[in-house]
């Protein structure tokens, strides 16, 4: 589930919804499993909403400490405790390591993920409305 916990919650919401689904995505990228997951969606909304997930098992432990930072900051319960576009495209992985990591899940998505976080830095300084992180994604594989 890609949904922030204030959407799950029906709380208003903003740009920071998408970059938790950033999170989301940047953890499925990099491990091939999803953070939250459940049968149940009762269990499944309670679980994002809680903001569990873990770093442990296959294939964490070969995972940098950067890259789970980041993740880390992205899936934060607070809308405003997580990192803006503009922070994650500065935030110290995406902007050293990330580019030279050996990782097999990683080595292909790398500059479409740049570019993900590019598309949602021009457009939340852009456009005041909504918009749904599918709609992030529709405007970054238009431009590639």
């Amino acid at each position: 589930m890609y949904t922030a916990p204030e959407v799950v919650q029906r709380r208003p919401y903003w740009s920071a919804a998408d970059m938790w689904a950033l999170g989301v995505i940047t953890f499925i990228v990099l491990s091939g499993s999803v953070p939250f997951e459940d049968d149940s969606r009762a269990r499944l909304c309670r679980a994002v909403t809680k903001g569990k997930y873990s770093f442990s098992g296959d294939p964490w432990p070969c995972v940098s400490n950067l890259a789970k930072d980041f993740i880390s900051r992205l899936l934060r319960v607070e809308p405003g405790a997580r990192l803006t576009a503009d922070q994650a495209l500065l935030h110290p992985w995406v902007a050293s390591e990330a580019p030279t990591s050996s990782s097999k899940n990683l080595s292909g998505h790398f500059f479409f993920f740049v570019a993900l976080l590019n598309t949602f830095d021009i457009y939340s300084k852009h456009h005041a409305k909504e918009v749904t992180c599918c709609d992030i994604l529709a405007m970054a594989f238009s431009k590639h």
